[in-house]
């Protein structure tokens, strides 16, 4: 454990903590900030429309923050039928 510590490879408790704490922070303000980035663009649409334009806002912050590249704008939320993978409520 010294050699990893003195190498840089072995890092505190409270580092790990506060990290994950920021995290956690970052995540929650930006699905705060969701509605008020979003709400412009879902006035005078379907609910179904609605429903996918929030799905899709939703899988790209999950996705952000999972560091996932998604290389197929407008498919990240798709399953291989080609439709919204959200169900109807």
């Amino acid at each position: 454990m010294d050699l990893k510590k003195a190498t840089g490879e072995l890092i505190s408790k409270e580092e790990v903590e506060k990290g994950r704490i920021d995290r956690i922070i970052a995540v929650k303000r930006t699905f705060l900030s969701l509605p008020t980035r979003i709400a412009p663009t879902l006035s005078m649409r379907e609910p179904r429309e609605v429903e996918t334009i929030l799905y899709e806002a939703i899988a790209e912050i999950i996705d952000e923050f999972s560091g996932v590249i998604n290389d197929k704008p407008g498919q990240d939320n798709l399953d291989r039928g080609g439709t919204s993978s959200v169900e109807a409520a």
